[in-house]
Order: structure tokens, then C-alpha cells, then sequence
């Protein structure tokens, strides 16, 4: 019989994965004692107690033996759900190894479409089809020409326009523009059907003129990726993991910033605020920006930041905000209604929010931004318009900021910095069927 410490031929069984091991062992690292020849694999005892997921520090406490990227991990066999197989680096033994394992990879795209050229043929669009039981898909469509993109209509099997073309804004589940890549809900609203429904879904993507700000200008173009994601009802709600980056200016050390009081306090706020929702900050790291960061002047550089610095964390679906001293043209900034779940390094990947002085109040700024990275628009728009959720106030055309009815909720665009924002049901209804959304293994 075999110990764990056994490394001779005659006992060890080689293996891919534990799915070639028996019963009660695991696929395991074992150390080659020459450091010049290659980590192979080996059939082995379970180690610790900790299952495949689990959050970790050291390899002795997971059943694989295995701790990467601060998570528990084996190589691929069958992952769990809400992992993928891919290709990693592991450093062990003083060796680097290439190795497939198990890793977090929550926001997968179920299909990849396009790419096409716009605009699409008078009648024509992009057909999928969607299966039953969901609570919700994104459609994110990406353009690397650095037009603006949008979809400019939506179609639900029954033929019911999610999106109407002639008149947007006012849709049953309006889309945002944004320069470069999009994001689309279904369902942004509790006036559309509380599931997607099954069938096919026909969108019409188009590009426009970047340069145009309050108006779309057809430009002709190409979409270079098409992407759905789908989010099943089992799936709903849950935690939200946080890349934090820091510019220097803020005078905070990233080695200790958890222990700082602003940071502990922007925490605190952000999870106050999303409490209603069941939703708390999870798995948060923390990153230190270049000094050019401490003032960031206009969307450009906001949108370069997104592009070159945003992280996917530990499970592929980190949201990235970025705190500043100055944000010049406004207090904070997301990359969309909603954000691009699980794709990283785009113009619309990060949140950009300016520090107000103190993390409690900064925390509450935040807080506002992750609402819309997650789907949610202002309760009254800049516009006058009123969001598309219907349990949420509007405030009339000429009424003061601080008597409208929706004053207090946390999407109102003029909010007051205090602790004790709303969320309507409505609104947590679409927040927590975001992708980006998990829960933890336990």
C-alpha cells in the first residue's frame, strides 16, 4: 500500500486529473528532486479539508494539496460550477509548471457571434437563441475600430421590442451607447417578463460616431465580437468581488490598505448600501496606480485606464474601480449600464470615482456607480426621463434636488452622501441577476 510520502514507480499511478485517481485520493504535484527535470503527476492521499474553491493561503489546507490564486485548486478534470479549465503557471518545488487547473471563471460567454459589418442590411439582425430557465443574459458587443456602439433594437421571440428603434430611451430595456463595447441586460426592468423568455432573440447592432456625445450618428464600421452570456435562475444574487487601485495621492500604502481607516470605511459603505440586496463585497484586492493617475482630466484617460489596467481577479468577474484624488469632469464614472461582465483590459472595464475626502462618503459614491455597473440607470435621468423599473419614483420638472421624491434612493444622479440610501424591490430584482454577482463556495 501506498503513503502519501511514497514516490517510487512501482506504487505511484500517474494521472491528468483526479478523475484518474480512486476514491479518497487526488491528482497531486510531486516534487521531482532534480530541479532540472519536470513536475509530473501522481495519484496521492487527500490532503486537507478544504474542497476544490475554497479560499486558501497555503497548499496543505486543500484536499487537492493544491492553493492558487488564493483559491483551491486541482488539475482539470470536471471543475466545479462556476470554474473553467484553463491554463495557468504553477510555482512549486522552485519549478515553473504550465498546468491546466480549476479557476474561477464565472462570466463565460455561452455564445460567440459576428463579427459584422454595420450597418446590417434594412430588416436584417443577429439571431441566438436562448434556453429556458434563466435569470437573465448579456449581450456585450465590441467593436476595435473605437466607434460608438449600440444595439438599436431588440426582439423577444413573441416579437414583443425590448428595444424599439423609434424611441429608444423610452424602451421596455433601453441600452446605453458607449465607445467601443456595450453592454445589454435582459432584464434591465420589472416591466418586462420577470425570465428571459425562450426562443430566439433578434438584436440589430449598429456603430456611430465617436466623436458625437447626446446624439447617434450612423458611421459605418464593424462589430467585431458579439457575446452572450447566460446567468441561470440557480445563480441569482450573491457577493461581488473588488479590484480597489489607489492613486499615490490618496497617501495610502497598498500593503496595509485594508487596515486603513479610509478604506475600511469605503468598504463598510458599499455593503450598508447593498445590504436590501443580500449583496456584500467578497474577495477584494488591492492595487497601487501610476502617479499620472492622481488627476485624471476627461473620458479619454478615464477610458484608457479601463483598458489597460483593469484585472479579472480570482474568479474572472472582479469588479475594477478605481479611486483618484481628482476626477476633472465629474465625480464618477462607469463603463457602462452595466459594465462588461468578466471582460477585462475594454474601454467600458473599470468604475472611475473621485476621492470625497473621507471613505464613508467616498463609499456611498461607489456604491452609486457599482448600481449602474450592474444595470441599474438614474431613477430620473438627466433627460427628465424616468428609468425603466416602474416602483421608482420621478421627480417633476422643476422641483427642488432635495424635495424630489426619489432624493433618497441610491440612484437619484444628485444623491445626498449619507448611509441610509434606497433600493427599490425593483432594483434589486436586476442587480442580482448580474453575472458579475457569485456566491462564495462554502
Amino acid at each position: 500500500m501506498c503513503g502519501q510520502m511514497d514516490h517510487n514507480e512501482a506504487c505511484e499511478v500517474s494521472c491528468t486529473s483526479n478523475d484518474d485517481c480512486e476514491p479518497g485520493s487526488r491528482c497531486a504535484l510531486v516534487d521531482p528532486s532534480d530541479p532540472n527535470a519536470p513536475i509530473v503527476l501522481r495519484c496521492a492521499p487527500r490532503l486537507g479539508a478544504f474542497e476544490l474553491g475554497d479560499a486558501c493561503q497555503r497548499d496543505d489546507v486543500c484536499g487537492s494539496g493544491l492553493c492558487h490564486e488564493g483559491f483551491c485548486t486541482e488539475p482539470c478534470g470536471t471543475c466545479a460550477n462556476g470554474m473553467a479549465c484553463e491554463p495557468s503557471t504553477i510555482h512549486r518545488y522552485g519549478i515553473d509548471t504550465n498546468l491546466s487547473v480549476c479557476r474561477w471563471r464565472l462570466a463565460a460567454p455561452a455564445l460567440e457571434l459576428g463579427p459584422i459589418d454595420t450597418p446590417l442590411p434594412d430588416g436584417a439582425s443577429v439571431e441566438f437563441d436562448v434556453p429556458p430557465n434563466l435569470a437573465s443574459f448579456v449581450v456585450v458587443l465590441e467593436s476595435d475600430e473605437g466607434l460608438r456602439v449600440t444595439a438599436e433594437s431588440l426582439q423577444a421571440p413573441d416579437g414583443t421590442l425590448l428595444i424599439d428603434p423609434a424611441d429608444r430611451a423610452s424602451s421596455l430595456n433601453p441600452a446605453v451607447d458607449y465607445i467601443g463595447i456595450v453592454s445589454v441586460l435582459v432584464p434591465a426592468s420589472d416591466r418586462v417578463e420577470g425570465r428571459p423568455q425562450p426562443g430566439r432573440w433578434r438584436i440589430r447592432p449598429n456603430t456611430y460616431d465617436p466623436t458625437l456625445f447626446g446624439e447617434l450618428q450612423p458611421l459605418p464600421g464593424r462589430i467585431d465580437r458579439i457575446s452572450v452570456l447566460f446567468e441561470p435562475e440557480t445563480e441569482v444574487g450573491g457577493q461581488l468581488d473588488l479590484v480597489l487601485g489607489l492613486s499615490p495621492g490618496l497617501g495610502i500604502d497598498v500593503k496595509t490598505a485594508s487596515t486603513s481607516t479610509f478604506v475600511m470605511r469605503l468598504l463598510e459603505r458599499i455593503d450598508t448600501h447593498y445590504a436590501p440586496a443580500e449583496v456584500r463585497t467578497a474577495d477584494v484586492r488591492f492595487v497601487l496606480l501610476d502617479a499620472t493617475h492622481d488627476t485624471v482630466e476627461d473620458g479619454v484617460e478615464t477610458r484608457g485606464m479601463c483598458a489597460t489596467l483593469s484585472e479579472p481577479g480570482p474568479r474572472g468577474v472582479s469588479v475594477n474601480v478605481f479611486v483618484v484624488e481628482d476626477l476633472s469632469y465629474t465625480d464618477g464614472h462607469s463603463g457602462g449600464i452595466p459594465g462588461p461582465p468578466g471582460i477585462h483590459r475594454s474601454n467600458g472595464s473599470c468604475i472611475v470615482v473621485e476621492s470625497l475626502g473621507n471613505g464613508a462618503h467616498t463609499g456611498t459614491l461607489v456604491a452609486h456607480e457599482i448600481g449602474h455597473f450592474l444595470g441599474l440607470h438614474h431613477t430620473t435621468g438627466v433627460d427628465g426621463r424616468p428609468d425603466p423599473i416602474s416602483d421608482t419614483p420621478i421627480c417633476a420638472e422643476g422641483t427642488e434636488v432635495s424635495e424630489c421624491p426619489d432624493y433618497d434612493n441610491l440612484l437619484f444622479p444628485i444623491f445626498p452622501l449619507q448611509s441610509d440610501l434606497q433600493l427599490t424591490p425593483g432594483q434589486i430584482d436586476v442587480l442580482r441577476r448580474n453575472p458579475l454577482l457569485h456566491e462564495r463556495p462554502r
